[in-house]
């Protein structure tokens, strides 16, 4: 009866940590450092370079439109913690349309260093990226439904979204 009891005992916590380690892997990691943006413009590019077949002008040319793009995010970034510490309220949707609009100007940028074959591949990447954000924002209203909450077609807050987009760009590529 004992060895029993031990056996569940041990089983429990096995599916209890495992159920931490899975939750863990959602969020950020608390003790490593956020990616400074020529990090990310560096491994955004190495991943375009990758599945694009880049020359090297080409990848240097990609790698200061990255850049600049992952710069200018951070400065928004620091803008709207800075507005909340100050209690200051943005308007709605007004990071994730800036960061929408630097997205789009960062995709006509590239889009004009590549050549035509690489244009095409680069387009269904995108098309990828877009399908994923909709298997995302459907099962964001799911779990809204699940929980009773009105879904509005909006994110509850911009840091929301801001972090989607990041990741859209960022993960998928």
């Amino acid at each position: 009866m004992k060895k029993t009891s031990i056996y569940f005992v041990v089983l429990f916590l096995a599916f209890a940590m495992l159920a931490e380690a899975q939750r863990m892997g959602m969020r950020r990691n608390p003790n490593r450092p956020p990616k400074t943006p020529e990090q990310r413009a560096n491994a955004l590019t190495n991943r375009l370079t990758k599945r694009l077949g880049l020359n090297g002008e080409q990848k240097e040319q990609i790698y200061k439109i990255n850049l600049q793009a992952a710069q200018r995010i951070d400065e928004l970034r620091t803008e709207a913690r800075a507005k909340r510490e100050r209690g200051e309220k943005p308007e709605r949707g007004y990071y994730a349309q800036k960061i929408r609009e630097l997205n789009q100007q960062r995709d006509q940028n590239i889009m004009a260093t590549l050549n035509a074959q690489q244009k095409l591949e680069y387009e269904k990447i995108k098309q990828k990226r877009k399908e994923t954000m909709k298997k995302r924002m459907e099962k964001r209203r799911k779990m809204r439904q699940k929980l009773n909450k009105s879904d509005t077609g909006y994110l509850e807050n911009d840091n929301d979204f801001e972090e989607m987009l990041l990741d859209e760009v960022e993960e998928e590529l």
